[in-house]
């Protein structure tokens, strides 16, 4: 329990406004862009840009789902 609740909110308060202000002053644009330089997937990237320039920005999306498991003979299965 907080003994002070004032200080404490004042306290968050103050953070946000100083990210806030963070973000205003250094711009808030986020760069998602991430390379991994001397690696073989970097070179084709780049090359992909070099050689089709309206390609570029590729992205990529990773799904996986658990192995099937087969029911358990011993176990009745619901109807």
């Amino acid at each position: 329990m907080v003994r002070r609740r004032g200080f404490f909110l004042a306290g968050w308060l103050l953070l946000i406004a100083l990210v806030g202000a963070g973000f205003a002053t250094f711009g808030s644009h986020l760069d998602s862009e991430f390379t991994v330089p001397d690696t073989q997937s970097q070179a084709g990237i780049d090359a992909l840009e070099r050689s089709l320039p309206t390609a570029t920005g590729v992205q990529g999306q990773l799904v996986s789902s658990p192995p099937r498991v087969r029911p358990s003979p011993t176990r009745p299965t619901a109807p």
